[in-house]
């Protein structure tokens, strides 16, 4: 999903989304129908489209800043040996008006 709505931010066709989508999906070993094709794929591509149509996103792809997928570190805690440090990655951020 992540990696298809990146992809989706970047202007890509939905063909050229259901071809990345049906590659990710079967490289993620999720399952296929008779025919060798995600089961998922529909759901996916629908889900993609759904969000296109959004009002948000209108709004983040009217932005000149907007960021994708970032993926982050950062030490939590203080003091020498003390601490954790959490990793995740940033699904979407975008700056609107200041």
């Amino acid at each position: 999903m992540h990696e298809v709505l990146a992809a989706a931010g970047e202007g890509r066709q939905l063909g050229t989304l259901a071809r990345r989508a049906r590659d990710l999906l079967v490289a993620a070993d999720r399952p296929l129908d008779s025919t060798g094709a995600p089961t998922e794929l529909d759901t996916l591509l629908a889900t993609i489209e759904s969000l296109r149509r959004s009002e948000i996103w209108h709004r983040t792809m009217a932005d000149d800043e907007r960021h994708m997928e970032v993926r982050f570190a950062m030490k939590v805690g203080s003091g020498p040996g003390r601490g954790d440090v959490i990793e995740g990655v940033i699904d979407l951020v975008f700056r609107e008006g200041d």
